[in-house]
């Protein structure tokens, strides 16, 4: 589960992160989910497969939390950004003019839109492109660089949206237990003496440190 959790998770990839003391105030939330699972997760002779078995019920859920985790920062980003364009196409010169509003130095990440994706893996002005490392994307316009996020089926939105390192932090409490940035508590389940319930979270808010380091591109739907 946390592997798949560390697959699917962008946000530590796209914004500054840190861990929170235990004690540290703020708008915190609680992105997770609940789940019952039975006794071949934590005993092997229950298990046909041994040390090698897993309990269907948790297949999808580190996937599940990422997604969560990215709608919130979307949620935020959208909120939060206050600065705004309006364009009719996302061309170089949109862009350019878009990117310009940041110091020379800023490290700017980039949330675009899918719909934009062949227009910017097609572009016929090489000014303009998409260039991937390590299968991760990076968005070029003119001398600059920007790491790229589309939106996609579960986290959707219509424009693009740039910050850069500075704009924002995400903060999360790691489990106070374990150490690990993912919090599980268990419980036991009174009518099934062998299931326990599950409840495995991120705990997490996205701070806002400089509005002025963000921008939305808007543009026709």
């Amino acid at each position: 589960m946390i592997r798949e959790y560390d697959r699917a998770s962008i946000v530590k990839e796209a914004v500054p992160w840190r861990r929170s003391p235990i004690a540290e105030g703020g708008k915190f939330v609680q992105i997770g989910l609940r789940i019952l699972v039975g006794p071949e997760l934590f005993i092997d002779s229950y298990s046909t497969r041994g040390e090698g078995s897993y309990s269907p019920e948790i297949v999808g859920v580190g996937h599940s939390l990422g997604i969560g985790e990215e709608k919130y920062l979307i949620d935020r980003l959208r909120q939060n950004v206050k600065r705004e364009i309006d364009a009719k196409s996302l061309t170089v010169e949109t862009l350019s003019e878009a990117i310009a509003t940041f110091p020379p130095s800023s490290q700017v990440t980039a949330f675009v839109p899918i719909d934009f994706y062949s227009t910017l893996h097609l572009a016929l002005d090489k000014r303009m492109r998409i260039e991937y490392s390590n299968y991760r994307p990076t968005l070029i316009v003119g001398p600059r660089k920007m790491r790229v996020f589309w939106s996609n089926n579960y986290v959707p939105f219509k424009e693009v949206i740039l910050v850069s390192r500075e704009f924002g932090e995400w903060v999360v409490k790691p489990d106070k237990d374990t150490g690990d940035l993912l919090t599980f508590e268990l419980r036991p389940v009174q009518n099934k003496p062998n299931f326990t319930d599950v409840t495995v979270k991120t705990i997490a808010v996205y701070s806002i440190l400089a509005q002025k380091e963000g921008l939305v591109v808007r543009l026709p739907s």
